[in-house]
């Protein structure tokens, strides 16, 4: 609601956002950053994500309170990255609950995305990239 946003915008550390698909989660993280911008506050406020994973080949009815993602660490990676890509630090995990299996996919899941960021980061052209370019010096005609 807009009466939360507000408060949050003053007030909050961590956002926690409500599950959608990226371009809903990426409105309201704007709109989040909007209301912190009010009150000078637009580069503190960091974003959670709720998130349920399920065994792979899980096939039930979604609750809509979290994001919902089957699979091995590879396929949840790959869901998260998007979330990831908008600037979400945290992610709320539920639907995993013995050790093992919370540490083996936290591990692999965490490894793969940030691999992943990371090359995303370093396609990225940065600015003034091609400047020193051999064809910058030479003019045609």
């Amino acid at each position: 609601s807009g009466t939360a946003l507000k408060v949050a915008g003053k007030h909050a550390d961590v956002f926690e956002l409500a599950a959608g698909s990226p371009d809903e989660v990426r409105q309201l993280i704007e709109r989040a950053r909007g209301a912190a911008a009010e009150h000078g506050r637009a580069g503190r406020l960091r974003f959670a994500l709720p998130v349920r994973i399920h065994a792979d080949g899980w096939s039930g009815t979604p609750d809509h309170k979290a994001v919902e993602i089957a699979g091995p660490p590879a396929r949840i990676a790959l869901a998260l990255l998007p979330y990831a890509a908008l600037g979400i630090e945290e992610f709320m995990i539920s639907g995993i609950d013995r050790p093992g299996e919370i540490v083996r996919i936290g591990r692999e899941t965490i490894t793969l995305l940030a691999n992943s960021l990371a090359r995303r980061e370093a396609e990225i052209p940065q600015p003034g990239a091609f400047a020193s370019s051999p064809f910058a010096e030479h003019r045609i005609g």
